[in-house]
């Protein structure tokens, strides 16, 4: 496959840019620091492309993803060189960092699971949590194991944290009792963002997780944020989806209540 070299056309901000990829099915490289943290790729053109990335830190091999939509890299080391193909001409492909990597020693973290006013000032990291919904309860006749509820809404975001936040956390969705369905998880509210709680399972069925990024039967709200620097945990232990009934008991589990982690830094 032949290779070109090109400057970035345009930058719009510090940590974005876009790259114009002349020709199909070319390799395209460019030499710059990808810091450690999160960044996404989206290629655009007059037909929707399939845009392929590989990031590389030296000789290694760090990344490498395909796809018509967003690609999002989540990279735990700096990288020095990006290689790209689209398989449509003139395809631009728009690269943002959207977050940085925080390490474990960048901040306080505080973890609320309880309704009240935040008080702190500065910048800091947020993962806002909803809370699951409860499991569905056993049907009869005929005989039915219950859904796990819907995990609740998660989202991560750098927030301005000021004095007098309101924090609104979500209760885990009570879980249903014979041939009854789980309740919903409530919504969990802080700084400007809405994660809604997951809903209830049924008698044979699942419920649906909440927004956004909720999980349908949910174990875990969303692996992919988990935070490993949470005693050493990469998983959260909040807004999980209560467990549906079985056999032996015929009630469907409560949902985890709601949560929201601030790290200040």
């Amino acid at each position: 496959m032949a290779q070109a070299v090109f400057p970035v056309a345009s930058t719009s901000t510090l940590n974005t840019f876009n790259i114009i990829a002349p020709t199909a099915n070319t390799a395209n490289r460019i030499s710059r620091t990808f810091s450690q943290g999160i960044w996404t790729f989206l290629g655009t053109a007059g037909s929707t492309p399939t845009t392929s990335i590989y990031l590389y830190s030296g000789n290694t091999l760090v990344y490498s993803a395909s796809s018509t939509t967003t690609i999002t890299a989540n990279i735990g080391q700096d990288c020095d060189l990006l290689i790209f193909v689209s398989n449509v001409n003139t395809t631009t492909v728009t690269v943002t960092q959207t977050s940085s990597r925080i390490s474990s020693t960048s901040g306080t973290l505080q973890i609320l699971t309880s309704s009240q006013t935040y008080n702190n000032t500065g910048t800091g990291y947020t993962v806002i949590v909803g809370a699951g919904g409860g499991g569905g309860g056993y049907s009869s006749p005929p005989p039915r194991t219950g859904g796990r509820g819907g995990s609740g809404g998660i989202v991560n975001a750098i927030v301005s944290l000021t004095s007098s936040m309101p924090v609104v956390i979500g209760s885990g969705g009570g879980g249903g009792g014979v041939n009854g369905g789980g309740s919903g998880g409530g919504t969990t509210t802080f700084a400007g963002y809405t994660c809604t709680g997951g809903n209830g399972g049924s008698p044979g069925s699942s419920g649906t997780g909440g927004s956004p990024n909720g999980v349908n039967g949910g174990d875990t709200p969303n692996a992919t944020y988990g935070i490993p620097w949470v005693s050493g945990s990469s998983t959260i232990p909040y807004g999980n989806g209560g467990s549906g009934s079985t056999e032996n008991n015929y009630n469907g589990g409560g949902g985890a209540g709601g949560a929201v982690y601030v790290l200040k830094f």
